[in-house]
């Protein structure tokens, strides 16, 4: 009676002494194991709940975040409209539209339309970082403005691009996307007329983003292509996907395969 007058007082740490096998000694074997099992589900009911809040103050910090992240960046960018630099100005405008894209993240597709916008805005700010002139051109018939890709393909390979492909050149250079139809398949060809890449390191970079284990971090050339190629893949099937051509001292150019399905 003692014991059970515990439990129904919420004190769950009884363990109250099992001396034989008789009939009381079962029902207290079975009295302390109870008690133990309602501790060990009111402590896991507590972590789930501390779990709960903790995300709900992680979720609220990045709502109050980006807010904070935008109404900076439209000061400094009033700043500098009125100091006549329209270059920091333009790439404050993109930063801030980058953000926006990145905080509204969605496994969703997007239109190709899109994607360009967050490459033409990725452009304006490093040539603004690294003080050059990157031009971005394009040739998109409108018919494929509207063909849905998944977000963040585009962009991870024309900074894999500027990192790798034209970093190293003291000129400027230019990024050229170009979408088209082929067959019933749409492609679109991410090119640089950077440094290119030996035969050999082409057919190492080919063999690491088409392997069935995660690139390592000391890999960060294939691994934004690998990602690409995986999502692409998981996607829309096995036969899309990237392929990649290049020629050292020329150009690289990334050839990204998606279904022509208005449906999708």
């Amino acid at each position: 009676n003692a014991a059970i007058r515990q439990i129904q007082q919420s004190n769950f740490d009884i363990a109250l002494p099992v001396q034989g096998s008789d009939f009381l000694d079962q029902i207290t074997e079975n009295l302390n194991a109870m008690a133990s099992r309602i501790k060990n589900l009111i402590q896991n009911n507590y972590e789930k709940q501390l779990q709960i809040k903790n995300l709900q103050i992680r979720m609220l910090s990045q709502q109050i975040s980006p807010h904070f992240l935008y109404n900076t960046l439209e000061c400094l960018k009033m700043h500098a409209i009125l100091k006549n630099d329209t270059e920091t100005a333009q790439a404050l405008t993109s930063l801030g539209r980058l953000l926006r894209y990145y905080a509204n993240y969605s496994s969703k597709l997007s239109p190709v339309e899109t994607e360009l916008d967050e490459v033409q805005d990725y452009i304006h700010i490093m040539n603004l970082i690294e003080g050059r002139k990157c031009v971005f051109e394009k040739e998109v018939p409108d018919d494929f403005l509207s063909c849905p890709i998944p977000r963040f393909v585009l962009q991870p390979i024309v900074e894999n691009s500027v990192n790798h492909g034209i970093e190293e050149m003291a000129e400027d250079t230019t990024i050229y996307i170009k979408v088209f139809k082929e067959e019933n398949n749409v492609i679109i060809e991410v090119s640089d007329m950077g440094i290119g890449m030996s035969q050999e390191k082409l057919n190492e970079l080919i063999r690491s983003i088409n392997s069935k284990e995660q690139i390592s971090d000391d890999k960060e050339h294939g691994r934004a292509l690998y990602n690409v190629q995986q999502r692409i893949k998981m996607y829309f099937g096995k036969e899309y996907g990237l392929q990649i051509f290049s020629q050292e001292g020329a150009y690289t150019k990334v050839s990204i395969c998606i279904p022509n399905d208005e449906t999708l």
